[in-house]
């Protein structure tokens, strides 16, 4: 087995959660297009993308429009990155077992697959 560590440091909980994100992405072949992973990213930290206040503060902060919001929020529903209940437009929860104020060590394991009888 060959071990590699690879190490940076990052300004903020939203560029961690950035990097998370396009690592699970390129990992899971989910194909995040940058601004889905920037909406992942704040979502995840905020909690939800349906809230106005947040909304606007999104749109201020990565310079973009409700509109786009709108586009992107439907794309990650069709990949089922994020959710909506009740209103509520979350990241799903089996993509949020982290705290992006920490430290985060991922552990990438990459196995050939065993051949089958069919192979």
């Amino acid at each position: 087995m060959i071990v590699q560590k690879l190490q940076t440091e990052l300004k903020d909980p939203y560029a961690i959660a950035h990097k998370y994100y396009q690592i699970i992405s390129v990992i899971n072949d989910l194909k995040l297009a940058e601004g889905e992973i920037q909406l992942v990213a704040f979502t995840a930290i905020k909690g939800n993308i349906h809230d106005p206040n947040l909304r606007e503060e999104y749109c201020e902060l990565y310079g973009t429009t409700l509109a786009t919001i709108n586009n992107i929020v439907w794309r990650l529903k069709k990949k089922m990155v994020i959710l909506k209940e009740n209103k509520e437009i979350f990241v799903n929860p089996a993509l949020t077992k982290v705290d992006f104020k920490e430290t985060i060590q991922l552990v990438v394991e990459l196995t050939k697959k065993q051949p089958t009888l069919d192979e």
